[in-house]
Formats: structure tokens, sequence, C-alpha cells
């Protein structure tokens, strides 16, 4: 059929009634969220023994696996979450229902931004901002970065410490020179304090959801997309969206992931597209180091029609990125240099002390927990061989194995030891998309178990983003 979840109305609604699961499927869905809440409450247990014991987990003084004080704060701004969850569950499957496949990625985005703000407004209007204004964050080290040919030629020699106090805040000195740049960025043009910097990684947030959903329409995906759409802006990663700068890194990282789906298809702009895609994921790398590992998700979309198809945008793309990093180089910054420094500083402060055993799996558990259930219970459904093979489910898994690969990766070298809550926020939007694996009859349940995650582990954990 040639719909592909492109209607309105009844018409998408029949769309989605086609992904209904059976009973004993929809019980195992809730089982794998029940037993995903286990492994937290295990991993809290275990890093609780730690703690006690002397093991430095160096979390904000919380239990893991989530960095933050236990500290429970409900007050009358917790409405603000409250009420907008309580809305979405209300109302947010008949708008993914009704509303038109290629407007509904911008409702989502939206929501996503709303959502987030409302979370970050639990604790009151003051604490809004209170994460960006931290002497560990970028803008403590926002004054230094109005020269920007001087802060490449000068910015890997203040990465390690080596006490004389001219090194970075922590934040600064462990991303490329781009994070400073993009936080000074408001600052620049006039619009000074820790409130614009929260309107930047809102619309990071909101990026985030809206360009992944958007490729997968492109792929052919447009059912999945409406099904995704449902739970993805309401995700707890919103819990570390309103005031942390990976959520802007996603959103740059997520529309540079979009522009190259827009150049593998058979269409005028494509090479344009393509150049768009290089220059955004080459300005990805000098946000952060990280984003290195959407590597395998570029070349995933770019290589889906094959080798030949892919030979031009391929190459459009690759002399992008080459231009953003070369262009650092010339002014004084190398990429490449920067990284090995970075691993230095690391383990001068938590890297050396939190215990590698511990955070390879709790990092996944901290994952699972941005997550939320329905994603979680997405992602389990992927080892089901019978529907993974299924051909409408081949654009989800063009999108989500490759992140899947690279977070992997990125916890087994080492390199992530904890705080990957908001680390991963570039990983989780694209991880997020297998909620569109699960039965929309079941719909306003998942929106309602991702809602209250998030409102729960919020008003519990005082995080310090």
């Amino acid at each position: 059929m040639a719909l592909r979840g492109e209607g309105t109305g009844t018409r998408a609604s029949r769309v989605l009634e086609r992904h209904r699961g059976t009973a004993p499927t929809r019980r195992s869905d809730r089982r794998v969220a029940l037993v995903a809440v286990a492994v937290l409450v295990l991993a809290t247990a275990v890093s609780s023994v730690l703690f006690a014991r002397g093991v430095p987990l160096r979390l904000s003084g919380g239990p893991g696996p989530l960095t933050g004080e236990l500290d429970p704060a409900p007050g009358l701004w917790l409405l603000a979450p409250l009420v907008v969850g309580a809305a979405a569950v209300r109302w947010w499957p008949q708008v993914c229902r009704a509303a038109p496949v290629r407007v509904l990625p911008l409702l989502a985005g939206a929501l996503a931004a709303l959502f987030a703000l409302a979370l970050a407004l639990r604790r009151g209007v003051d604490d809004l901002s209170l994460p960006l204004r931290s002497q560990h964050d970028y803008l403590a080290d926002t004054d230094r970065a109005q020269d920007v040919p001087g802060l490449l030629r000068t910015f890997a020699d203040r990465i390690v410490q080596t006490g004389d106090g001219t090194e970075w805040a922590t934040h600064v000195s462990s991303h490329p020179p781009g994070a400073l740049l993009l936080a000074s960025l408001p600052g620049r043009v006039g619009l000074d304090g820790a409130g614009w910097l929260v309107a930047v990684c809102l619309v990071g947030a909101a990026l985030a959801v809206a360009a992944p959903l958007a490729a997968l329409r492109v792929l052919g995906g447009g059912a999945a997309a409406r099904r995704a759409a449902l739970v993805l802006p309401l995700a707890p990663a919103a819990l570390w969206s309103a005031a942390a700068l990976d959520a802007a890194f996603a959103g740059v990282t997520a529309v540079g992931v979009l522009l190259l789906v827009l150049a593998g298809e058979p269409r005028r702009g494509r090479l344009v597209a393509a150049a768009g895609g290089g220059l955004l994921l080459g300005a990805a790398l000098l946000l952060s180091y990280g984003l290195v590992l959407a590597g395998p998700l570029a070349a995933a979309v770019l290589l889906r029609r094959g080798v030949r198809a892919a030979l031009a945008p391929g190459l459009v793309a690759t002399a992008g990125v080459l231009a953003v990093l070369g262009t650092s180089w010339a002014l004084g910054f190398a990429w490449w240099e920067g990284l090995p420094l970075v691993r230095e500083r690391m383990y001068q402060g938590v890297a050396s002390e939190r215990p590698a055993a511990y955070f390879v799996w709790a990092n996944l558990v901290a994952l699972g927990v941005a997550l939320g259930p329905a994603a979680v219970a997405g992602l389990a459904r992927l080892a089901r061989p019978a529907l993974a093979a299924r051909a409408s489910t081949r654009p989800l898994l063009l999108l989500v194995l490759p992140v899947a690969a690279a977070v992997l990766l990125a916890d087994v070298t080492g390199m992530s030891k904890g705080e990957v809550e908001r680390i991963w926020l570039p990983f989780a939007c694209w991880l997020g998309l297998a909620a569109a694996l699960l039965p929309v009859r079941d719909a306003r349940w998942w929106v309602g178990a991702n809602v209250v995650t998030a409102v729960v582990v919020g008003t519990l954990v005082n995080s310090p983003w």
C-alpha cells in the first residue's frame, strides 16, 4: 500500500491501528518495563553499598546510576509538569492520529520543548537556569571566549590541569571549543544571562525530537513516525534538556543526519543537503568529541541505496566535515590533538576514581531511565527476529541499530563513566524511535508511563542539570 502514513483523520487512524499487538505480546512489553525498574532499583542499591564502603562514585552525593542528590521536593511548581503531562496523556494521541505526518515532527518538537521547560520549573523559576550558572559549566568561561582566533590558538593549552588556575572549567575542558563558543553566542548578540542559554537548550531539545521523526518519515516509515511521535517528545530525557547544552548538541547532530537522509533521496538539491549535513556534523564534532560516534548513523543513511548512489553526496558531506575541522585547525585548534588531552584531564578527576566495573552497566541503566519505559520496551522488541525481519521495520532499524552500536562502543571504552543521562542525549533521541514498535492501542498507557517516570524521577532526584 502506498499510503505510508501520509494521511490524516480516520485514514491515519487506520494506518496506526494496523500495528496492534496481541495480548500476550502487550503483557510482555509491560514485563520488560517492570524488569527495567527492577534493574534501576538494583543499580541504586549497589551504588548505595559502594558509597557506604567509601568507593568514590562522585555522583553529586546521590545514589547511582543517576547523578544528583536524593532530595524529594514536591512544591507548587510541580504542577507545571503535571498539567503538561496530563494534557499530553489526554490529547496528544489524538493529535498524532489526526495531524498531517509532515507537520507532526514540528508539533512533537514543540511538545518536547514544552515538557522539558515544565520539568525544569518543578523546583521553581529561580532554579531554572541554575545548572548553567555553575562554576563548572560553560558560562564560567564565556568572558574568555571573546577573541575567537585567540581562543582557538590557546584552547588546547588550558585543557589539562597544571595547578596555575588557568585551565578551563570542567565542562569547557571536556569539550572542543565549539561548545564554549555556542554558550557565548547569546551574549555576542546582546542577549546576556543564563536564561537565553536555556532557550538555546530548548531549541536543541525540540530539534532532537523533530529531526529523527522527520528522518524516519523520509525513509518510508510515515506510520512508524506517527507511532514514535506518541512517546518520543515525552521521554524522561526531557529532565536534562532545558539546562544542559548537550540538548543543543543533540539538535545540531540530529538535523545534520536528517540532511544526509534527504541527500540520499533521488531528488533535486540532494548535494546541497549533503553539504549542509556535512557542515552541521563537522560543527557537532567541535561541540563534543563523543559525537564522532554519529559517524555510523551518517554512513548508514547515506549508503542505504548502495555505494554508487552514496558516492556523490558522501564526498560532498565529507568535504563539509573536513572544511569545518580544517578551518578550526588553520585557526589554531586541531580536533585530533584535543581528544587525548581531554582523556588526560578526565583521569585527573572523576574518571580515575569511578569504578569501571559499576559504570559499564550502570550507564545503560541511566540511559534506560532517560529513554523511558516505552522506548525500553520497543528496544526489547527488536530482539524478536520475526518483527525485525518485517519490511516495514527496516527504516527504523536503519536509524536505531547504528546508534545502539555507537552507545555500546562509548560504554565499553570507558570514555563515559556516569552522567550519561545528559551526555548521551544526542543518541537517546534516535534510540527513542524504537517505541514505534509498540501497539497503538496502548498509546495512552505508554504516554502516561513516560510522563510518570519523568515526574517521579525529577521530583525525587535533584539533578545538577
